[in-house]
């Protein structure tokens, strides 16, 4: 009987302190989250930005001083001649973000170079393909009755199918490097200085 007195004291303070702390945490939880200034900027002539968050969607055009609520954000990004690009911002603090259009021009080489990469690995893909094909059929096709004898394959060939195949591959990354960073705006944020807030 004693035993089951102290379960329920337990049971009971241990309500009465969830029920005392509720209040408070869902008063807390009502908070609203604190409200910077924020500063962006587009460094391309002509290229506008729209800031898309918690509150809707906000036009900024070339340039905006804004007060946000900490939260992150979307920056559609329209460059001058209205390719979009997109990048994320997050407001934690008084911000300046500078915001620049990727280079569609530079986007095009990424594209040739990944494709002169995908050539060269084809190619190699083909002659080292060529090579091991022309070892495999030698090697199943001699019924030796003494040691087998085979073709010796060049070094120069062996060179070309490795060295089409590296190449291929060094090439196509660095095509791929340069398209990843040309597909999206590049976003440069800093705290803003005291000076600019007013």
């Amino acid at each position: 009987m004693v035993g089951v007195r102290k379960v329920s004291m337990a049971v009971a303070v241990a309500m009465g302190v969830m029920a005392g702390g509720g209040p408070a945490a869902h008063a807390q939880a009502l908070v609203p989250p604190p409200v910077f200034p924020v500063q962006i900027t587009a460094t391309q002539p002509g290229a506008t930005i729209v800031l898309r968050g918690p509150t809707g969607d906000i036009t900024c055009g070339e340039h905006c001083a804004l007060e946000l609520p900490q939260s992150r954000y979307k920056l559609v990004v329209a460059d001058a001649h209205g390719v979009l690009s997109t990048q994320r911002l997050v407001v934690e603090m008084p911000t300046s973000a500078t915001v620049t259009p990727p280079d569609p021009g530079m986007r095009t080489i990424g594209i040739t170079v990944m494709v002169v990469g995908l050539v060269g690995v084809v190619v190699g893909g083909v002659l080292l393909g060529g090579i091991l094909g022309q070892k495999f059929v030698e090697t199943i096709g001699q019924d030796c009755a003494g040691p087998c004898t085979y073709e010796d394959v060049s070094t120069t060939r062996w060179l070309v199918a490795g060295g089409s195949l590296a190449a291929g591959l060094a090439v196509g990354a660095t095509g791929f490097v340069v398209l990843r960073r040309n597909s999206h705006a590049v976003v440069e944020v800093g705290p803003l200085s005291l000076d600019a807030r007013f």
